[in-house]
């Protein structure tokens, strides 16, 4: 599992958009006057095999691979939303914080899609993920 931070700090370094966590409210987006803005918060960690018996092997010693889940929110003008995607996607796809799992794992692109949208604002949710083969995972 990686901690939240690390994201965080990739997109402050690799983009010159504002990055947090997220806010613990809805966006009144007719309110926002200091666009774009960037949240990233923790989302799930989900296994793909939960609860159906599987053949144990030497790469899967417990039975499960986990997957991590961050949320990533843009808040930002409608037209602007293309160029900062672009730049959130080229920033996050393929990162892994830890340098010994980058050869093996990195963040691949899940979903998004449009959360709100008021005044010409637009409240954008990306879901990215991040999975951690059973084998190397450290119990």
């Amino acid at each position: 599992m990686i901690d939240v931070s690390a994201i965080i700090t990739k997109l402050q370094t690799d983009t010159p958009y504002t990055v947090s966590l997220p806010r613990t409210r809805e966006f009144d987006l007719q309110e926002l006057y200091e666009l774009p803005l960037i949240y990233v918060g923790y989302s799930a960690i989900d296994s793909k095999h939960p609860t159906s018996p599987i053949e144990y092997d030497l790469f899967n010693q417990h039975g499960e691979d986990l997957v991590q889940t961050f949320d990533v929110q843009i808040v930002c003008r409608v037209t602007e939303l293309t160029t900062i995607w672009k730049n959130v996607y080229t920033s996050l796809v393929g990162f892994n914080p830890s340098p010994n799992e980058e050869i093996r794992s990195g963040l691949t692109y899940g979903q998004g899609g449009v959360m709100g949208l008021a005044n010409s604002n637009l409240w954008w949710l990306d879901r990215w993920r991040l999975g951690f083969p059973t084998v190397f995972v450290n119990f």
